[in-house]
């Protein structure tokens, strides 16, 4: 009579055990239209990082208001990632926190 082992190995998807680690993140720029509002939010962006580290595929998953969507993609896409932290391929996910830095100067 023959024995037989059964080896079970199991896979994990790649971005539970690997965080992307961004070697150059840019600060989101704030729009300028909407300054004088004194609007904040956030995007959510969903991307893909290719080989030589840079974001791609960059889409808006959330946005509390759409404002930001144009300058959220544009930051995202100037982020550059350190090759080992990141699968090529696989979906990240990113938010980016807008809020005026100087209060709106109206003139009188």
């Amino acid at each position: 009579m023959k024995k037989f082992v059964l080896t079970l190995s199991l896979v994990f998807s790649s971005a539970i055990s690997v965080a992307q680690e961004a070697v150059e993140e840019i600060e989101p720029i704030y729009p300028m239209p909407p300054v004088c509002r004194e609007l904040s939010g956030s995007v959510k962006l969903a991307f893909q990082i290719d080989e030589a580290g840079e974001a791609k595929n960059i889409k808006v998953v959330k946005a509390e208001t759409e404002i930001f969507n144009r300058a959220a993609i544009k930051t995202l896409s100037k982020y550059r990632f350190k090759k080992g932290t990141y699968v090529v391929g696989d979906t990240y996910n990113k938010v980016l926190d807008f809020k005026p830095k100087h209060k709106c100067q109206r003139n009188a």
